[in-house]
């Protein structure tokens, strides 16, 4: 999120035609908006992530994340691990089978 804001979309419906680190390419051709928020980002049907480059992390290390709190606590930590591309319920599960 360090680029510039060259718009708004206004409410609507937009077809995301890539999503990468949290982020959906608009079909428009617009550019890129942000779908960690469900505040105003609704994401009606599954969109494949951007495969991820081998320097992203491992199940395990996300889940140790998690449990030291680096990623929020509740509602907040499900939302970051989405936008950051995670499936959180892969990693939830793994952090229930470290607790346990």
């Amino acid at each position: 999120m360090n680029g510039m804001v060259k718009g708004q979309t206004g409410k609507g419906v937009f077809t995301i035609m890539e999503v990468n680190g949290g982020w959906g390419r608009l079909k428009s051709g617009a550019g890129w908006i942000w779908l960690g928020n469900p505040s105003y980002c609704t994401v009606q049907d599954t969109v494949a992530e951007t495969p991820k480059t081998s320097s992203a992390k491992s199940i395990g290390e996300i889940a140790k994340e998690v449990i030291r709190g680096d990623w929020g606590n509740g509602q907040q930590h499900k939302q970051k691990l989405t936008a950051a591309g995670y499936d959180y319920s892969v990693i939830q599960k793994k952090v229930n089978r470290m607790l346990n």
